[in-house]
């Protein structure tokens, strides 16, 4: 009963995507156009101040432009007109990037499924946790809004609901936002190997997401045997298959 409530408008979302990448990119090559025009404005001023050319005048395509104090000054005022119009640039090609990022934060940008156990942390949640799993849930994406109203005895029923809703907003505690991205810790992944985590660690390997395309063999050179490195391998392959989102 539960099948239909985990479509998406998957059209929709692509749409979305590829909106978003078209304003970034518009946004940048704006900004790189007034950064242009910033930088020659700013190095025709200084070859004046510094004389690197006649302080008086300065060829243009067709003539010579003579410059008085006046005119300087004017010209100063434009760049820093462009210094603003820079400014502004930067800031809107900010925003548009942190509502990129953001986007990624709501569940349509997850990259690794969070077991609910995860969200719902803590003994108080028991209830909750064995109440969703009894409709055979184990996963935050499986969940869904009618769910939260089939039983309103469940203590804590309510608060679980707000932390689903929050969950779809993009509202989650930093810890979980890098799960959602980069899924489980090595250290959580291979618990039993504290010398494989420590050499992973050492070489910014910290995440699942970093190690998918990780060569094990390599692992061989620093003394671990062929068997422990189809155990490392086909641990990392059974999480991915389980947790990923595909």
């Amino acid at each position: 009963m539960f099948g239909k409530w985990f479509s998406k408008k998957k059209d929709k979302e692509n749409e979305n995507e590829e909106e978003n990448k078209k304003i970034i990119l518009e946004l940048e090559t704006q900004l790189k156009e007034a950064n242009l025009k910033l930088n020659t404005f700013h190095r025709e001023i200084l070859e004046v101040k510094t004389k690197k050319i006649n302080p008086v005048s300065i060829k243009s395509e067709e003539k010579h432009q003579l410059f008085n104090q006046k005119q300087i000054e004017l010209f100063e005022k434009n760049l820093r007109e462009i210094k603003r119009e820079n400014e502004v640039w930067k800031e809107m090609l900010e925003k548009a990037k942190m509502e990129k990022i953001d986007s990624l934060l709501t569940p349509k940008g997850h990259k690794y499924r969070l077991p609910l156990e995860k969200l719902y942390s803590g003994l108080k949640y028991k209830e909750i946790l064995e109440f969703l799993e009894g409709f055979g849930i184990k996963f935050i994406d499986q969940l869904k809004e009618e769910m939260f109203k089939s039983d309103d005895t469940i203590k804590l029923i309510s608060e679980a609901h707000k932390i689903y809703v929050d969950l779809q907003e993009g509202k989650i505690s930093f810890d979980i936002k890098v799960y959602l991205l980069k899924g489980e810790r090595i250290n959580k992944l291979y618990p039993k190997s504290r010398k494989l985590c420590t050499y992973l660690n050492d070489n910014y390997y910290e995440f699942a997401d970093d190690i998918i395309n990780f060569d094990f063999d390599t692992l061989l050179r620093i003394g671990f045997d062929g068997n422990q490195i189809n155990e490392f391998t086909q641990k990392k392959d059974e999480y991915l298959e389980e947790f990923k989102v595909k």
